[in-house]
């Protein structure tokens, strides 16, 4: 096990849900299941750096390696069910925790979305950048460094939005340059070596491993936090071309296809239960779609669907109890707040303030 990420991630993920989620739920977390709980969850928990980790391995795969950490002796499987980390779970993790170094990673996703979004930036970063190596050296044809046909659409519209390719890619070498100067010598090394251009092929993350001395999947972690943390500083006045590739089809990025639909209807006046009847969908799922909203929007104002003091009700109980367990919270809040409002609540202050502290 010692060196195998699977089994580390699969040891973080149990221990940051801290003992209230469900074996399945963890299996759902890493393999990146689309389900609104889960989505939910990485909120409540911090836990959206983790999901879709695993999403090659098939459940079987990953139950045999949970046996396995089981059978160490790193983590216990309850009758309720629920899985948690034992005493020497958490100190393997600490130590693996303390080599690696991936708490401001974690930190940096609040939210699915937040991660989803900072995916996509670096793959149009990476297709521009390498784009414009190529047409501003007069090369039209080239093999792509991004398979995803969406993003090279993407990509495409960004580009043809500049009629002056050459000033294009100076605009963005500066902005790049400037970029440059904040970060330490190694994260430059990570952005840098990535890029690909006319004669230059992009590193493998594991490659770049090499160079730092550090495991492949420790390099791409770092990549998405230096891209979210990029993202959460540009405006279209200093860095306008950066900005267009961060902020092109924005809302396609980080809800679902599903979840815009909702979130256009919303913006246009409607109401919950006239967009499920417009849309044919069950009350439940426009709920889910509202929760996905509020999570992934930061500006999304939820006191509409729940009032300023069951917030601070709820906020109380959270903060007293310290519980992520919807079904407690319901009944230590008492009657007159709904489940929806409970969610709308909880991912709100998660992605606001970050995770909740640990039960002891």
């Amino acid at each position: 096990m010692v060196g195998d990420w699977k089994y580390y991630l699969l040891l973080l993920g149990i221990d940051m849900l801290n003992g209230e989620r469900s074996l399945p739920a963890v299996i759902h977390l890493l393999r990146g299941r689309k389900n609104h709980q889960v989505m939910q969850d990485c909120a409540l928990f911090g836990t959206s750096l983790l999901y879709g980790e695993l999403h090659k391995l098939s459940v079987h795969q990953l139950q045999q390696y949970i046996m396995e950490l089981q059978s160490a002796g790193l983590i216990q499987i309850t009758s309720q069910p629920s899985v948690f980390c034992t005493e020497e779970g958490k100190k393997i993790l600490k130590e693996w925790n303390g080599e690696n170094r991936i708490e401001s990673c974690i930190k940096a996703f609040p939210a699915i979305g937040h991660k989803v979004e900072s995916t996509h930036f670096w793959l149009r970063l990476e297709l521009l950048v390498q784009t414009l190596s190529h047409v501003t050296q007069g090369v039209k044809s080239f093999y792509p460094v991004v398979a995803k046909e969406e993003i090279r659409e993407e990509v495409k519209g960004i580009f043809y939005q500049e009629p002056d390719v050459q000033n294009q890619a100076l605009l963005l070498k500066q902005e790049i340059y400037q970029w440059m100067l904040t970060l330490k010598e190694w994260e430059r090394k990570i952005i840098l070596m990535r890029f690909s251009g006319k004669d230059k092929g992009g590193l493998t993350f594991p490659q770049i491993g090499v160079h730092l001395e550090e495991p492949g999947e420790w390099v791409r972690f770092q990549l998405l936090r230096l891209a979210r943390e990029k993202i959460r500083s540009l405006t279209l006045q200093e860095t306008p071309i950066l900005y267009r590739i961060a902020y092109n089809n924005r809302e396609k990025g980080v809800l679902s296809q599903s979840a815009q639909k909702t979130f256009y209807l919303l913006k246009s006046g409607n109401g919950l239960a006239q967009i499920a009847s417009l849309r044919g969908l069950r009350m439940g799922t426009v709920e889910d779609h509202l929760v996905e909203i509020s999570l992934a929007e930061p500006a999304f104002d939820i006191t509409s669907f729940v009032d300023k003091e069951k917030q601070k009700k709820i906020i109380e109980i959270i903060n007293t109890y310290g519980t992520r367990k919807l079904g407690d919270i319901k009944r230590l809040v008492g009657e007159g707040v709904t489940f929806l409002e409970i969610r709308l609540v909880c991912g709100r202050e998660a992605v606001n303030r970050g995770t909740w502290k640990k039960n002891s």
